[in-house]
């Protein structure tokens, strides 16, 4: 056999790919099979061999470096939170640990775990590959919270009395008519402005304290019935040694008279002591006996947590539900009140029916007596000075009183 004079090597994937040397040195910096070849020469003539997939590049494995995140790290008991590996370095397997999870432990490589218990945990990741492995604890990395509780305390409809409510005295009354009632025929009744004479309260108090309540919602429906301008009414709270005014509902800024409203109270830990005997007041600040106010439909609840997110102190808002004069059971209505020289009355009558008014001071002294006779609704009153007055509207047999203020 001849002697072999050069030669030249093709080398795929390596570098450099070719060589002249007899003995060449080749780097390979991409994983694969590759084929080499040589042709050796000399005077005489060549020769190729060709060996194919002869060199094998594996990977370079390192220890991976091991590291997680989760879509949540504060939740509340009985949520779900699902993590995500992000070691690097290509690990081929993993072991977590989750202390107060479900389950405790997993060797997916992004596994969801339920935690049902408050607390504050610590999360484990090893990740491993033939190079060997590495551990990642995040430290107190999940932060369980009570799931938040809401209670309804209490609700009365008056449909079968006073309930958990006491009446407070001679301007408070058990209203059975139906007409002023939100819903079925009873609800409590309010009038004039004489302190707890002239309100009803829970008869009870309630523990807000021991169940760790931070809010309290009152939500309850009310319709006035000839509340002045400015006259108004009061959502009280009692927070253990003293009433606290939490809501002030005002004819002509919160409401006008005949219609149907529903008010919402939340009452905060952080404003307000929450003790062990909560209870809640509605009075009346009105002028007279003629103005009232018809509270129905009360609710009272309670929650470890804000109830539906951050709401306003006192909402306030119209149902749609207006009463109409036929609706009313004094059957009239007069306005503009306060008045100037112009008085309207509007009487549930007949065509064919007038109807007397008599104006009188405060002291009983008669200053204006008009007969209005059928269709007509308008009373002068320019002669009348400024000041507080009671109209006496008499139909048929029937006399209805309200008071009005002249300007």
């Amino acid at each position: 056999m001849p002697q072999a004079g050069h030669g030249h090597l093709t080398f795929n994937g390596g570098t450099p790919s070719t060589s002249t040397a007899q003995n060449p040195t080749i780097t390979y910096n991409t994983p694969g099979t590759y084929t080499v070849e040589l042709t050796a020469s000399n005077a005489v003539g060549s020769d190729t061999k060709t060996k194919t997939a002869y060199i094998t590049v594996n990977d370079v494995i390192i220890t991976p470096v091991a590291d997680f995140t989760a879509d949540a790290t504060s939740v509340t008991e009985g949520s779900t939170v699902n993590f995500t590996d992000l070691s690097t370095n290509n690990p081929t397997s993993w072991s977590w640990t989750f202390n107060g999870g479900t389950p405790s432990s997993s060797t997916a490589q992004n596994p969801s775990v339920t935690y049902s218990t408050a607390g504050t945990y610590d999360v484990t990741l090893v990740a491993s590959n033939s190079a060997g492995s590495d551990t990642k604890t995040k430290v107190g990395y999940i932060t369980v919270t009570t799931a938040p509780s809401t209670v309804t305390l209490s609700f009365t409809d008056f449909e079968s009395g006073w309930g958990i409510w006491t009446d407070g005295g001679t301007d408070c009354k058990y209203y059975t008519g139906g007409t002023y009632a939100w819903s079925g025929s009873d609800a409590a009744d309010i009038q004039d402005n004489s302190g707890v004479s002239s309100s009803f309260y829970m008869t009870n108090g309630e523990d807000v304290n021991s169940p760790g309540y931070i809010q309290i919602q009152v939500e309850f429906y009310f319709i006035g019935i000839s509340m002045e301008y400015g006259e108004d009414f009061f959502v009280q709270y009692y927070d253990g040694s003293s009433w606290n005014t939490v809501a002030d509902f005002a004819r002509g800024y919160d409401f006008e008279n005949y219609y149907f409203y529903i008010a919402t109270v939340n009452i905060y830990e952080s404003d307000y002591t929450f003790p062990s005997n909560m209870k809640i007041r509605f009075m009346c600040d009105a002028s007279g006996n003629w103005d009232d106010v018809y509270i129905d439909d009360i609710t009272i609840k309670a929650s470890t947590s804000t109830i539906n997110g951050p709401v306003k102190m006192v909402d306030v808002k119209k149902t749609g539900k207006k009463l109409s004069v036929g609706d009313m059971e004094d059957e009239i209505t007069l306005y503009p009140n306060p008045a100037n020289d112009v008085l309207n009355v509007i009487t549930d009558v007949g065509e064919d029916e007038s109807s007397e008014v008599i104006i009188y001071s405060t002291s009983g002294e008669m200053m204006q007596h008009v007969t209005l006779p059928a269709g007509e609704e308008q009373i002068n009153i320019n002669k009348l000075r400024p000041g507080v007055y009671v109209v006496k509207v008499t139909i048929g047999d029937e006399t209805y009183s309200k008071k009005i203020i002249k300007k």
